[in-house]
């Protein structure tokens, strides 16, 4: 027998709690939810050993749905040690009812401290899992080089790293007996991303938090995906030390790749 998920909800305004209401009603029936005010979820979040299992944080969203990147509250998320559920108001999108979740993988250990969070998500909510995996040849080929054939051969050895490794992703989700699949997208990241995902979908991604050495706020992938797609997206701080990794996993990585290989050079 499955326990009740224990959540945490806040609203950025009060007006907007009555969405995070009928989330738990419609997408977590049965979950405990215990109502708090914004600094109460920010003890949670502050809290790795917090009783929670799952925080919903509603946000006002302009009429794009965008939130504002120097936001006290988005920074918060960024840096929360439990799973943050962002929910977003804004008039021209209501709430839809979730069809799969979406979990952007770069080859990172950090990012895939997102997978079994995704599982359990799935799990509870019967929902099958999307990995995407996004690489951005002008990442990768100095513009020099753009129209070199030889070039090209790095663009097709990190896609055949991509698909092995999303290969591997799918594996370890699938043995919970959650329905998955995977896709490579070429093309700029967050463009990529938002292109991919749609209102039904929910996102779930790890971030390196304030700890990543010479990383700001602004260069972060999850971070410009929280602000600016407008979708429910789950955020967590991944652990420094944490035991999930897939060895070899970073050589199709967003970041690693390029800046020890520039370094290198």
């Amino acid at each position: 027998m499955t326990s009740s998920l224990k959540v945490c909800l806040a609203a950025e305004r009060p007006e907007l709690e009555a969405i995070g209401v009928q989330f738990c009603v419609s997408m977590l029936p049965g979950s405990l939810v215990d109502h708090c005010s914004l600094s109460e979820l920010a003890e949670c979040m502050d809290n790795a050993d917090s009783t929670q299992d799952l925080l919903i944080l509603v946000l006002q969203a302009d009429e794009d749905g965008h939130l504002s990147p120097g936001s006290t509250i988005v920074q918060s998320v960024m840096t929360s040690s439990v799973p943050v559920l962002v929910l977003r108001h804004h008039e021209n999108q209501p709430l839809h009812p979730l069809q799969r979740i979406v979990v952007p993988l770069d080859g990172s250990t950090t990012a895939s401290q997102a997978i079994p969070v995704a599982s359990r998500i799935a799990r509870r909510l019967h929902l099958p899992v999307h990995f995407v995996m996004v690489i951005d040849p002008s990442r990768v080929i100095p513009p020099a080089y753009t129209y070199d054939p030889d070039a090209w051969s790095m663009i097709e050895d990190l896609r055949e790293t991509s698909h092995w490794a999303l290969q591997q992703s799918e594996e370890l989700i699938r043995r919970d007996g959650v329905q998955v699949d995977s896709s490579i997208i070429f093309g700029p990241i967050n463009a990529s991303l938002a292109s991919l995902i749609d209102s039904t979908d929910l996102v779930v991604m790890a971030t390196h938090g304030p700890h990543r050495e010479g990383l700001r706020y602004r260069d972060s992938v999850t971070q410009r995906a929280l602000v600016s797609i407008p979708a429910p997206m789950v955020v967590m701080q991944a652990s420094r030390h944490s035991p999930f990794a897939n060895e070899g996993y970073a050589a199709c990585s967003w970041i690693e790749p390029l800046q020890t290989r520039s370094v290198a050079n």
